[in-house]
């Protein structure tokens, strides 16, 4: 924190945005990190959540600001439609699935991979929030309600979940 701005905390290699709309206050000088009196901008930036709006981080990109991941790539966690029709593209295999935004759209999909189906928030759902089982057309009203698309997906019937994360240097590494 600063006396200049509360809602930041941090050190040279940390800053907080505390709410969002705090976060979006701070956009255009959230790369300036203020190192006693003299300002710099970092080397890198990261984000560890995908629920850091794109045009933030595009816009800091614009700027000069070396994001890690880039915003290209963090979009790829960020939306989930995004994220499928990418990871079709290069071959790896994927429920069936659908972008769906109507209940007509979820029972058509249905007609074609059968009940139950999986839907999902195409953004903001996290670690199981924003998912529905739905096993008919008469449970969808839930999952629509928002008025955003979801993702509608085939049910997998599996044992156990595993999670891997990857990483490599801007190098390859």
């Amino acid at each position: 924190r600063t006396e200049a701005d509360p809602r930041v905390h941090g050190t040279t290699h940390e800053v907080v945005a505390e709410t969002r709309s705090g976060l979006e206050e701070l956009t255009g000088d959230f790369v300036v990190v203020c190192t006693g009196s003299r300002p710099r901008i970092p080397e890198f930036v990261t984000v560890d959540h995908e629920h850091v709006p794109p045009d933030h981080l595009r816009s800091m990109e614009a700027s000069g600001v070396v994001l890690r991941p880039r915003s290209a790539a963090l979009l790829h966690a960020q939306d989930k439609g995004v994220m499928r029709t990418r990871l079709s593209a290069v071959g790896i295999p994927c429920p069936r699935h659908r972008i769906v935004a109507a209940p007509s759209e979820v029972s058509a999909f249905a007609a074609e991979v059968g009940w139950p189906l999986v839907l999902k928030q195409i953004r903001g759902g996290y670690d199981g929030r924003g998912v529905w089982v739905v096993r008919s057309s008469d449970e969808v009203t839930e999952a629509l309600r928002s008025g955003v698309p979801v993702l509608a997906e085939e049910l997998v019937d599996f044992r156990r979940e595993l999670s891997a994360v990857v990483a490599r240097s801007p190098s390859g590494q």
